[in-house]
């Protein structure tokens, strides 16, 4: 696992933020070359917020699965509220290196993250911004999606958990989408990293998705109902009952469609 910085910028256009990573070693003279020479034609980036993490390419993809719907195709670039985001990575696990204050005597301190955003905020986040760009986002989300490789249907997740009970989710694919669809409902028995950073993008409401998710692989799909590591080659099933393991590239000569 290679050791690296995420970090947030906000841009001159108002709503627009770059999510990127880099090196410990590299970081300061990265960001002094973005606030000065802009990224694509946009300048005015400051940053906001960075934090030291482990495995640092997995975290980065990870939130651009998460916020996939947001992003400019081809890009780094994402239309979400700053406070949001924030508040998300504040809780993973890792070392804050930015922003800090100093105190009255002098030594560095962290500033406090954001509160929690309501669901009203959330909820315009997945509003209008997201659905102006979903066409584009869709074709670069879907590049080298697992998803692909699947026929469109729909696709089951029944499992009894010890601690929680029965997990039941369904998941759409279509047009290469993974979507697991509104109305599944969800362990809260989280204990993976990943599965928590998925779970708090989402709306759920007493265990219930109250949204439909698109995602780019079936294992993706498994630990957000599941909150903890899967293999949703083994645990999504088709209406005949067996693993969607059977349409793995492995297994097959080319792709269904």
């Amino acid at each position: 696992m290679a050791k690296g910085i995420i970090y947030v910028m906000t841009t001159s256009v108002s709503g627009l933020i770059k999510i990127g990573k880099s090196s410990c070693e590299n970081f300061h003279q990265d960001v002094d070359e973005l606030e000065h020479g802009g990224y694509q034609n946009v300048s005015g980036l400051e940053l906001k917020y960075a934090m030291e993490v482990e495995d640092v390419e997995d975290i980065k993809k990870l939130l651009f699965d998460v916020f996939s719907k947001s992003n400019l195709p081809e890009t780094e670039l994402f239309v979400l509220n700053l406070e949001l985001l924030i508040h998300l990575m504040s809780n993973l696990q890792g070392e804050k290196v930015y922003p800090v204050y100093s105190d009255k005597k002098g030594r560095e301190v962290f500033m406090d993250t954001p509160a929690e955003n309501d669901r009203e905020t959330q909820t315009e986040i997945d509003g209008g911004a997201k659905r102006r760009i979903e066409e584009g986002i869709r074709e670069r989300a879907l590049k080298d999606s697992d998803c692909r490789y699947i026929p469109d249907g729909i696709y089951y997740l029944s499992v009894n958990q010890q601690k929680f009970g029965r997990v039941d989710a369904q998941m759409e694919v279509e047009g290469d989408v993974c979507r697991v669809l509104k109305g599944s409902v969800c362990s809260d028995c989280v204990t993976d990293e990943q599965a928590r950073i998925l779970q708090q993008s989402v709306h759920i409401e007493n265990h219930v998705l109250m949204e439909d998710v698109v995602l780019t692989a079936p294992s993706s799909a498994a630990r957000l109902v599941l909150g903890q590591s899967a293999n949703g080659w083994i645990t999504w099933k088709n209406s005949a009952g067996e693993s969607i393991d059977v349409y793995r590239p492995q297994r097959k000569s080319k792709v269904y469609r």
